[in-house]
């Protein structure tokens, strides 16, 4: 803690512009800048966990999604590419694996290394 010196209001004023300016170049607001330096290392890990694993529980069902809701899910899916496959769904009966899904044109090895986690088969 900084005692009330002359250059104590300086340094926290210093301080508080670098979070500030640390959340325009990254993807952490102010508060939790703020928060963050003050928690214990224990709490920060347990929160980049938290944080790492929600990014992967978005999950979509390409066996009954309609097309809205593919283009919404999946990365690199548009409209035109979620019509494709819900034709091919229809023509060739519901997908097995993510790999099955490159049949569809326009779907390929790019596709599975951005959607394999993102897609389930019920």
């Amino acid at each position: 803690m900084i005692k009330n010196t002359p250059h104590a209001n300086t340094y926290s004023k210093l301080f508080t512009a670098f979070l500030f300016s640390l959340s325009l170049f990254t993807n952490v607001s102010y508060a939790d800048a703020l928060t963050s330096s003050m928690d214990p290392p224990a709490a920060q890990e347990s929160k980049t966990k938290i944080t790492a694993k929600a990014q992967f529980t978005d999950t979509i069902n390409v066996n009954n999604a309609d097309a809205g809701a593919l283009a919404q899910a999946l990365k690199g899916v548009g409209a035109r590419k979620a019509e494709a496959i819900i034709t091919f769904r229809e023509l060739h009966g519901p997908f097995l694996t993510v790999e099955e899904m490159t049949q569809v044109k326009g779907l390929g090895k790019a596709f599975i290394a951005k959607n394999e986690h993102r897609v389930v088969f019920e």
